[in-house]
């Protein structure tokens, strides 16, 4: 019998963020006073080394057709058994049928972790990054996660 030694590698992955902010107060005497406030906020989550089977997440939309205007419910599952690392509060964008992002929603810049059996949801009114009615057709939400691959949905506005 041959004995094998195995050995784990996890790899660390570092995120740092740092927000300053500035406030001058000038009072009736003339006196100015300057408050500079800076917040710095480290995340470590372990990265994996290898490509990681991401079948188990499934991302998709309510509904394969919706008509103009009608809300775009976009649901992300974790049917993994590791949690699923995504980039910030919402990393998923909408493209056109041309690959042409169409909306990039604003997002909390917060590794934001779904555990297994995680749901998570978002919603777009189909309004383009300057405010207006997407045209019909077909589009793609592509959702980006750190330790996963990118994964896309489809669906059909008429």
């Amino acid at each position: 019998m041959r004995v094998v030694e195995t050995k784990e590698v996890r790899v660390t992955v570092e995120r740092t963020v740092t927000i300053s902010h500035t406030s001058t107060i000038t009072s009736t005497r003339e006196e100015t006073v300057t408050q500079i406030t800076t917040i710095t906020v480290t995340e470590r989550f372990p990265k994996f080394n290898e490509t990681v089977d991401s079948r188990c997440a499934v991302l998709k939309t309510d509904k394969d057709v919706y008509r103009v205007s009608e809300r775009v419910t976009i649901i992300l599952e974790n049917r993994c058994e590791y949690t699923l690392i995504l980039p910030n509060s919402a990393p998923w964008l909408i493209k056109d049928a041309t690959g042409e992002i169409v909306f990039s929603p604003f997002a909390a810049q917060v590794i934001t972790e779904l555990g297994p059996g995680g749901r998570d949801r978002w919603s777009w009114d189909q309004k383009d990054n300057l405010g207006v009615q997407a045209s019909p057709g077909k589009f793609y939400v592509e959702l980006h996660s750190i330790n996963a691959s990118t994964l896309v949905a489809e669906f059909i506005i008429v």
